[in-house]
């Protein structure tokens, strides 16, 4: 085997690295995402959240995190939700979101595992919502008293 061809046959190892460590860390959120259409929908009530900065590759995006509660089977369940907008529609989306309710999909075996019913909401502006996990997971802390306060229907 010459360097050209090692060359090329470590170049689609390492692409298919990348493609690997990508379906681990995305796919299964992409795939139980679309699978969640057949799942049950539920209202649900928006709480506040945090703003704070969203990595994204050799950037950084303004994210406005939300979340927002159902009730099911007798038992209340929440889940998060970001947007991207700058800092003046993220303030402003805090002020007007929560207490607001929107449509959501749960899963009937596990409704800890629930997800937006529509990522296009106009309220949410052009861009929409993502409930992508590694985004999440960048949220800054928030209080969750200022969650109660937002949604009397909490408490």
């Amino acid at each position: 085997m010459n360097g050209t061809e090692l060359f090329s046959w470590l170049s689609l190892l390492f692409l298919f690295g990348l493609m690997a460590g990508w379906y681990v860390t995305q796919g299964r959120h992409l795939v139980q995402q679309y699978s969640s259409r057949k799942w049950p929908s539920i209202e649900a009530g928006i709480q506040r959240g945090a703003i704070g900065p969203v990595n994204m590759g050799k950037g950084a995006v303004n994210g406005c995190f939300l979340g927002y509660s159902f009730q099911a089977a007798e038992t209340r369940y929440a889940g998060f939700f970001v947007i991207f907008c700058d800092h003046d529609k993220s303030a402003q989306l805090q002020k007007e979101l929560p207490g607001a309710t929107l449509q959501v999909r749960y899963k009937r075996s596990d409704p800890n595992v629930s997800y937006l019913a529509d990522r296009q909401d106009p309220r949410f502006g052009w861009q929409g919502a993502s409930q992508n996990p590694e985004y999440l997971n960048q949220a800054p802390p928030f209080d969750l008293k200022d969650a109660v306060r937002s949604n009397p229907r909490l408490y």
